[in-house]
């Protein structure tokens, strides 16, 4: 089953992908920006995840190395197209996915000076806003991540917990047993002697 969702813009998604599903999102490029995006998956055969993005050709523009449970992609747009960013589960688990996805916006420059005298400090703050952008989105990303794996670990932690009083109640259940039939044991011999 796919399902697809567009999104002309996202700060940040984060999602439940069943097993052997396939969740797709889709952004409307326009011609001269740059798409560019980042992803994290978490939880039981994380790394059972096929993502794939591509364009309306669906010619790909990223694809997830094996055995990856995170990455990133960018492209720059020549045309106005779709692209295309999917979710695979490879296995019956079920998975914990946030991303984000984003396109420059193409701003006019109108200054009395000439371009090139601020094409340096553009270039720079574009740079630094990338940066910023890309501290923000990791850490949001690591902060599901660790809300995410804080929850497994409780769920561990639990069940860990229960397996040990089991435990506990058979072991006395089998000392308590083996004590009864000491006792009669005795007791037999002491009648029949």
């Amino acid at each position: 089953m796919k399902i697809l969702l567009i999104i002309s813009s996202c700060l940040g998604v984060f999602f439940m992908l069943p097993g052997y599903m396939e969740y797709c999102f889709s952004i409307e490029g326009k011609a001269s920006r740059k798409i560019y995006g980042a992803y994290v998956i978490s939880g039981l055969g994380d790394m059972n995840v096929l993502t794939r993005f591509f364009n309306s050709q669906s010619k790909a523009k990223y694809l997830s190395p094996k055995n990856t449970r995170e990455g990133k992609f960018e492209t720059v747009l020549n045309i106005d197209e779709m692209h295309e960013l999917c979710f695979k589960s490879l296995d019956n688990e079920v998975k914990t996915i946030s991303f984000e996805f984003s396109q420059d916006e193409y701003i006019q420059e109108q200054s009395l000076a000439g371009e090139d005298q601020f094409q340096p400090i553009n270039d720079e703050v574009s740079l630094a806003s990338k940066l910023l952008e890309t501290i923000y989105r990791n850490l949001h990303f690591y902060e599901r991540r660790e809300r995410t794996h804080r929850d497994l670990t409780e769920n561990t932690c639990d069940n860990i917990l229960l397996s040990v009083l089991i435990k506990i109640l058979v072991l006395c259940f089998l000392s308590f047993i083996q004590l009864y039939v000491l006792i009669r044991l005795i007791n037999t011999n002491k009648l029949g002697v």
